[in-house]
């Protein structure tokens, strides 16, 4: 009879986590290097078809570090798992990039993922080869920034998000009303004359939306420098109902109060009404005038705008084409 064989047979699990480091990064024109802190970024899983999230504690350890490893694995398996997934983009948890720019993620299920940047400095940096970049949820200004997969090939994966600054120049308005006096015509600043600001730009989607005021509080940011960050809001894009109003002052001048991206060129301005039917003063009570709209764009001397009709909900306003902010 023969002996009967033992065969040992050892089954070991590969490990189905791995680590997400991303770090966010703008470069200046100069080709200078800013670490961008304080970016707030959702991550989408594909493979799950959800959004990650964390509970209020125990995963958050500070300085972008985000710690998932006392998360069992069978947790992790769970076809309805509700605790470290969410459902909608709204219930996501947001991951912040610390002072060096950087979110280090432990210990997720291996899959594919996308990195979506929530409403920061979407605006002021144009994001260079991340491939399409769409909205996800226009209310949230979200951009896909990345995709990337963790699997049993790359279970630690770094992932560098470049954004190139994008480049920004001044605008100045003057408007003046022409009158005549004995033959003569002559110029007056016209105060209290309002205006929005939009982009004409073809072949974008910024095409037609209007400048809006999004962040006052960065005005007094110390990182600022005159020209690439600037005192002033930040400003980004949307409805006419949204748009900031511009008026002129006692000398009929608007100098717009932070830079405005040159990519985004042509502008118009919209004028929304003034007292350009009033008299000018008590001296020429008699006199009316009429509008002459000038541009001033940084030293260069004054240039009259082709003027144009626009409507909008019904209502005519006069429209001052083809602005080019100069870099």
């Amino acid at each position: 009879m023969n002996g009967v064989e033992t065969i040992e047979i050892k089954i070991v699990d590969e490990p189905s986590y791995g680590n997400l480091h991303i770090r966010k990064y703008g470069t200046k024109n100069n080709g200078d290097e800013r670490k961008l802190k304080d970016i707030r970024v959702k991550i989408y899983s594909k493979t799950r078809g959800k959004w990650l999230k964390f509970p209020n504690s125990g995963i958050d350890e500070g300085d972008g570090k985000y710690n998932y490893t006392n998360v069992y694995e069978d947790e992790w398996k769970k076809e309805n798992n509700n605790k470290y997934y969410a459902d909608s983009f709204e219930d996501a948890s947001e991951f912040v990039t610390n002072d060096n720019g950087k979110i280090d993620i432990f210990h997720i299920e291996r899959g594919e993922y996308e990195i979506w940047e929530v409403e920061t400095f979407n605006i002021e940096y144009d994001i260079e080869e991340q491939g399409e970049t769409s909205t996800y949820d226009s209310s949230k200004h979200a951009v896909r920034l990345a995709t990337v997969i963790i699997d049993d090939k790359e279970t630690n994966v770094e992932k560098p998000i470049k954004q190139n600054e994008r480049d920004k120049g001044k605008l100045k308005i003057i408007k003046l009303g022409i009158y005549g006096d004995n033959g003569e015509k002559k110029d007056l600043p016209l105060k209290g004359m309002k205006f929005k600001i939009r982009s004409t730009v073809e072949g974008d989607q910024k095409n037609g939306e209007w400048v809006k005021i999004i962040d006052e509080s960065r005005a007094d940011n110390p990182d600022r420098d005159n020209k690439h960050y600037p005192d002033g809001p930040v400003y980004d894009f949307g409805t006419f109902a949204e748009a900031e109003v511009f008026e002129t002052d006692e000398n009929g001048v608007i100098e717009v109060p932070y830079y405005l991206y040159t990519d985004f060129n042509p502008y118009s301005l919209v004028e929304l009404g003034g007292e350009k039917e009033a008299p000018i003063d008590e001296e020429h009570a008699d006199i009316r005038y009429y509008i002459k709209p000038l541009l001033n764009l940084g030293e260069n001397e004054p240039e009259e705008l082709e003027v144009s009709e626009l409507e909008i909900n019904e209502k005519k306003y006069l429209e001052y084409k083809d602005v080019i902010i100069p870099r």
